[in-house]
């Protein structure tokens, strides 16, 4: 087995597929983002608000996208983007939620280690 032969093919198709990424408008180098959805959603605003080690409790762990911005994740997480013909719909139901899209109140953990909850005019940084 030729092991150069190997590694130029492995170096062509990594390429290749760069090349399609590229052309996608993709970047592969945005940060990591892991979204949390509320297990009863907050499409209002409650008296005590979420804080970090309350999480487990309300919150379940949906999945790690790359993205450029909090907003961008926002837009990642709407239903019609990640799951247009409700492919999202199995993992949704076997996490116990009653909802696809990102909305008041679910909670994305940044690069750094900080939650931030979605707020009705942005973003929230918890405690």
């Amino acid at each position: 087995m030729n092991h150069d032969h190997i590694r130029e093919t492995a170096q062509m198709a990594q390429n290749a597929i760069l090349g399609l990424v590229e052309r996608a408008g993709m970047v592969i180098d945005d940060p990591p983002y892991k979204v949390f959805y509320a297990k009863t959603p907050r499409f209002c605003f409650w008296d005590h608000p979420l804080a970090v080690e309350g999480l487990p409790q309300t919150h379940i762990f949906v999945r790690e996208v790359r993205a450029k911005s909090k907003g961008d994740v926002f837009c990642q997480m709407q239903g019609e983007v990640w799951s247009p013909n409700g492919e999202a719909r199995p993992l949704i139901e076997r996490l116990g939620l009653n909802h696809t899209s990102m909305s008041i109140g679910d909670v994305i953990q940044d690069e750094s280690g900080v939650y931030w909850e979605c707020i009705d005019s942005g973003w929230r940084e918890l405690d």
